[in-house]
């Protein structure tokens, strides 16, 4: 071989080397850039990994906060409905206070219009007014069935009653005062006439007259009646016509009475509105009488008093339109009732506060009224330690109490143990509780009491 050839080879082989040296070179980039992409994807890979294991735990806090508001939201429905029922409670035990307030009240005021009517019967009123007594009776038997299923419109229909007896009571003593010697003289003389009356037709004339019970419509009708006597009493009328005659005379004598019952009935009207307010007068005086006893018990019947002699005066002077007198005296009845019956809720969270402190070997003070902005019943107890307690019921029946002078945690001891007992014993139960200051010396709360209708109903325990 020739060094040409040789070289040739050489330069072949060089060439064929440093090809595939830089295809290994190419491969070994395409190497490197395709575990750079590996690397890449596998940054990525992580990167998405992360954002999920991020977003997984971001989904598990946003689902541990919707867990935790679930319970949350659960559980203030769940205050809420326990708050619901106790508020309900409290309005069904104060309702039904305030229902048996009612119907005690109707109940006296029906014994007082009872006798009355009976004082007015034996007076002889009932002569002057036969219609309006018959009435009374009527609504006094509607009352006691209302008195039964439905108090408030009884305690409605009580007052209208005792207006109604107050009216009827000034115009039969009215009507006999004015209509009495008449009455009598009408009377002798109708019997007179009715004695002698000896034909048929004259004896029917002098019962259909004797029918006529109202007196001021008799007074009313006693001229044209007189006529109708004159006309009839001696007639002479034979058996065939004496049917027809006896139609004739009884539509005389119920056109006259018609005219008299309107004569009559326009007199009552004008001498009830004479009357008006005299009778408002009594029948607040009547109230003023009836309430006086629960005056004596409670702060604030004592201004409803005034207000009713305030509102006794106005009739009196006629100061006021009858009507007006009307609506005042309904709305001071009704809050009579409401007065008396918080207090009687009142009374009876007295007793069971004093009752459980005393069992608890608290040495107890007599409870006392504070006067204040708003009247308060107060507690005081105390024990040998000299620990205290203090109580306070307002008439809303809201109950404030504070524990004072203790040591560590013996005051939220005392504390469960009363309101334990005011629950188990007593039926009171608390809602709207709330802490206001603590430390391990003494803690303060405010709470609700709330009568419980089992309690009420079933009558343990004291009150």
């Amino acid at each position: 071989m020739s060094s040409h050839e040789e070289w040739s080879w050489s330069l072949s082989s060089v060439v064929a080397y440093l090809q595939r040296q830089a295809a290994r070179e190419q491969r070994h980039r395409e190497y490197l850039q395709r575990q750079a992409n590996r690397e890449k994807n596998h940054q990525e890979y992580l990167q998405r990994q992360a954002a999920r294991e991020q977003r997984q735990q971001e989904y598990l806090q946003r689902q541990a906060v919707r867990e935790k508001n679930q319970r949350e939201y659960l559980a203030r429905q769940e205050r809420q409905h326990q708050e619901f029922l106790a508020k309900q409670a409290a309005r069904e035990a104060n309702e039904q206070e305030y229902i048996e307030r009612i119907q005690e009240n109707v109940s006296h005021f029906r014994e007082r219009y009872e006798k009355t009517i009976e004082t007015m019967r034996r007076d002889g009123l009932e002569d002057y007014m036969p219609a309006e007594f018959t009435s009374l009776r009527e609504r006094m038997a509607e009352l006691d069935d209302l008195l039964d299923h439905d108090p408030k419109s009884a305690r409605e229909l009580s007052l209208s009653i005792g207006e109604e007896i107050s009216r009827v009571s000034a115009l039969s003593r009215a009507a006999r005062t004015e209509f009495e010697a008449k009455e009598r003289a009408r009377l002798r003389e109708f019997e007179e006439k009715r004695a002698q009356a000896k034909s048929e037709l004259s004896q029917f004339l002098y019962s259909s007259i004797a029918e006529i019970q109202d007196p001021i419509a008799q007074d009313f009708a006693f001229d044209e009646l007189r006529v109708i006597q004159a006309d009839y009493s001696g007639r002479a009328v034979d058996q065939n016509t004496i049917a027809q005659v006896k139609n004739e005379l009884k539509r005389k004598i119920d056109a006259v009475m018609s005219r008299a019952s309107e004569r009559a009935e326009e007199w009552k009207r004008k001498k009830a509105e004479e009357n008006a307010p005299r009778i408002q007068e009594v029948l607040i005086q009547a109230y003023q009488e009836e309430l006086k006893e629960d005056g004596e018990k409670n702060e604030e019947v004592q201004s409803i008093l005034k207000g009713l002699e305030a509102l006794r005066n106005q009739a009196s002077s006629g100061a006021r339109p009858v009507g007006d007198l009307r609506s005042s005296l309904k709305d001071i009845v009704e809050k009579t009732d409401v007065a008396v019956a918080d207090e009687s809720c009142r009374r009876m969270v007295v007793r069971s506060v004093y009752d459980a402190l005393k069992k608890l070997g608290f040495i107890l003070e007599a409870p006392r009224l504070e006067s204040g902005e708003k009247d308060e019943v107060v507690i005081l107890a105390r024990k040998p330690s000299g620990s205290e307690a203090k109580f306070r019921i307002s008439p809303d029946g809201k109950m404030n109490f504070r524990f004072d002078k203790y040591e560590g945690m013996m005051c939220k001891n005392d504390i469960d143990k009363v309101l334990l007992m005011l629950d188990d014993i007593y039926g009171i139960k608390l809602s709207d509780e709330r802490v206001l200051w603590q430390n391990p010396d003494r803690i303060d709360k405010t709470q609700k009491p709330i009568p419980g209708d089992n309690y009420r109903r079933s009558g343990t325990g004291n009150g």
